[in-house]
Protein backbone atom coordinates (compact mmCIF):
# COMPACT_ATOMS: atom_id res chain seq x y z
CA UNK A 1 0.00 0.00 0.00
CA UNK A 2 1.39 3.34 -0.65
CA UNK A 3 2.25 5.66 1.46
CA UNK A 4 -0.68 8.35 0.31
CA UNK A 5 -3.25 5.36 0.28
CA UNK A 6 -1.94 4.67 4.18
CA UNK A 7 -2.75 7.76 5.12
CA UNK A 8 -6.06 8.42 3.36
CA UNK A 9 -7.22 5.13 4.97
CA UNK A 10 -6.21 5.93 8.40
CA UNK A 11 -8.38 9.43 7.90
CA UNK A 12 -11.26 7.45 7.18
CA UNK A 13 -11.17 5.19 9.90
CA UNK A 14 -10.72 8.37 12.18
CA UNK A 15 -13.65 10.36 10.72
CA UNK A 16 -15.95 7.57 10.98
CA UNK A 17 -14.75 6.64 14.61
CA UNK A 18 -16.25 10.54 15.51
CA UNK A 19 -19.57 9.97 13.73
CA UNK A 20 -20.12 5.53 15.26
CA UNK A 21 -22.20 7.20 18.29
CA UNK A 22 -24.96 9.17 16.36
CA UNK A 23 -24.99 6.41 13.46
CA UNK A 24 -25.92 3.93 16.38
CA UNK A 25 -29.69 5.60 16.20
CA UNK A 26 -30.38 4.58 12.23
CA UNK A 27 -30.00 1.01 12.27
CA UNK A 28 -33.22 0.33 10.76
CA UNK A 29 -34.30 3.59 10.06
CA UNK A 30 -35.59 4.23 6.56
CA UNK A 31 -32.96 5.48 4.09
CA UNK A 32 -30.32 5.11 7.00
CA UNK A 33 -26.63 4.11 5.81
CA UNK A 34 -23.64 2.86 6.93
CA UNK A 35 -20.81 4.03 4.52
CA UNK A 36 -18.35 1.82 3.23
CA UNK A 37 -15.85 2.85 0.62
CA UNK A 38 -13.00 0.48 -1.03
CA UNK A 39 -10.31 -0.22 0.62
CA UNK A 40 -12.30 0.72 4.21
CA UNK A 41 -12.94 -1.68 6.89
CA UNK A 42 -16.58 -1.53 7.73
CA UNK A 43 -17.85 1.28 9.97
CA UNK A 44 -20.84 2.01 11.86
CA UNK A 45 -24.68 2.16 10.05
CA UNK A 46 -26.34 5.27 9.68
CA UNK A 47 -23.37 7.52 7.73
CA UNK A 48 -22.52 8.33 4.19
CA UNK A 49 -18.87 8.96 3.07
CA UNK A 50 -17.97 10.54 0.22
CA UNK A 51 -14.32 10.30 -1.35
CA UNK A 52 -13.97 13.79 -1.40
CA UNK A 53 -14.42 14.04 1.97
CA UNK A 54 -12.15 11.55 2.72
CA UNK A 55 -9.52 12.57 0.30
CA UNK A 56 -9.84 15.92 0.77
CA UNK A 57 -9.45 16.78 -2.88
CA UNK A 58 -12.38 15.72 -5.53
CA UNK A 59 -11.86 12.21 -6.37
CA UNK A 60 -11.03 10.78 -10.36
CA UNK A 61 -13.84 9.74 -12.03
CA UNK A 62 -13.07 5.75 -12.00
CA UNK A 63 -14.83 2.52 -11.29
CA UNK A 64 -15.51 1.66 -7.93
CA UNK A 65 -16.53 -2.04 -7.33
CA UNK A 66 -17.78 -2.19 -10.28
CA UNK A 67 -20.28 0.84 -10.94
CA UNK A 68 -18.27 2.93 -14.05
CA UNK A 69 -18.29 6.56 -14.19
CA UNK A 70 -21.97 8.28 -14.34
CA UNK A 71 -24.16 5.40 -12.75
CA UNK A 72 -25.60 4.95 -9.68
CA UNK A 73 -25.24 1.39 -8.72
CA UNK A 74 -27.47 -0.87 -6.16
CA UNK A 75 -25.29 -3.88 -4.46
CA UNK A 76 -27.07 -7.39 -3.79
CA UNK A 77 -26.81 -6.97 0.51
CA UNK A 78 -23.95 -6.04 2.23
CA UNK A 79 -21.48 -7.20 -0.34
CA UNK A 80 -19.69 -5.79 -3.19
CA UNK A 81 -21.14 -8.80 -4.98
CA UNK A 82 -17.96 -9.63 -7.13
CA UNK A 83 -18.16 -5.97 -8.42
CA UNK A 84 -21.43 -6.85 -9.83
CA UNK A 85 -23.97 -4.33 -8.92
CA UNK A 86 -27.80 -6.17 -9.58
CA UNK A 87 -28.89 -2.50 -10.12
CA UNK A 88 -27.47 0.17 -12.24
CA UNK A 89 -29.13 3.75 -13.24
CA UNK A 90 -27.86 6.55 -15.46
CA UNK A 91 -30.34 8.77 -16.41
CA UNK A 92 -31.72 11.61 -14.19
CA UNK A 93 -35.31 10.57 -13.26
CA UNK A 94 -36.81 7.93 -10.88
CA UNK A 95 -36.74 4.28 -10.44
CA UNK A 96 -39.10 2.31 -8.55
CA UNK A 97 -37.28 -0.38 -6.74
CA UNK A 98 -38.82 -3.85 -6.45
CA UNK A 99 -38.12 -6.27 -3.52
CA UNK A 100 -34.99 -4.37 -2.00
CA UNK A 101 -35.24 -5.34 1.67
CA UNK A 102 -32.70 -4.66 4.41
CA UNK A 103 -29.05 -3.40 4.08
CA UNK A 104 -27.87 -2.83 1.12
CA UNK A 105 -24.47 -1.11 -0.32
CA UNK A 106 -25.41 1.37 -2.88
CA UNK A 107 -21.72 3.75 -4.56
CA UNK A 108 -23.31 7.40 -5.86
CA UNK A 109 -20.14 7.25 -9.19
CA UNK A 110 -22.05 10.16 -11.21
CA UNK A 111 -20.35 13.06 -12.81
CA UNK A 112 -20.63 16.43 -12.23
CA UNK A 113 -21.24 16.72 -8.60
CA UNK A 114 -24.56 15.04 -9.12
CA UNK A 115 -27.12 13.82 -6.46
CA UNK A 116 -29.41 10.68 -5.48
CA UNK A 117 -32.37 10.96 -2.85
CA UNK A 118 -34.19 7.61 -1.50
CA UNK A 119 -37.89 7.61 -1.43
CA UNK A 120 -40.31 6.19 0.20
CA UNK A 121 -43.29 6.58 -2.24
CA UNK A 122 -42.83 4.54 -6.01
CA UNK A 123 -42.79 7.06 -8.83
CA UNK A 124 -40.17 8.84 -6.79
CA UNK A 125 -42.64 10.27 -4.50
CA UNK A 126 -41.60 11.56 -0.68
CA UNK A 127 -37.84 11.46 -1.48
CA UNK A 128 -36.85 12.70 1.95
CA UNK A 129 -33.96 10.45 2.23
CA UNK A 130 -31.14 12.75 0.90
CA UNK A 131 -29.20 14.42 -1.30
CA UNK A 132 -26.75 11.41 -1.34
CA UNK A 133 -23.90 13.44 -3.22
CA UNK A 134 -21.08 11.94 -5.77
CA UNK A 135 -18.69 10.61 -5.81
CA UNK A 136 -19.36 8.42 -2.71
CA UNK A 137 -20.63 5.16 -1.36
CA UNK A 138 -22.91 3.96 1.66
CA UNK A 139 -25.20 1.01 3.20
CA UNK A 140 -28.70 1.57 2.80
CA UNK A 141 -31.76 0.55 4.59
CA UNK A 142 -34.22 0.07 2.00
CA UNK A 143 -36.87 -1.89 3.58
CA UNK A 144 -38.77 0.85 3.18
CA UNK A 145 -38.19 2.65 0.09
CA UNK A 146 -39.87 2.21 -2.77
CA UNK A 147 -37.83 4.69 -5.82
CA UNK A 148 -34.62 5.87 -5.66
CA UNK A 149 -34.35 9.64 -7.34
CA UNK A 150 -31.50 10.76 -10.24
CA UNK A 151 -30.40 14.26 -10.04
CA UNK A 152 -28.22 16.95 -11.40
Amino acid sequence: MSRIAAVLTSLFVVCLAALIPAAAHASTTAGAVRADLAGASTPARGTYQTMKSVAGVAAAQASIHGCDPGYVCVYPGETWNEDHPSLKYYNYGWYNFSNQYGWHFIVNNQTGGANFYLCTQYGGGGCSYGPYPAVGAGDFYLTPINSIKLTP
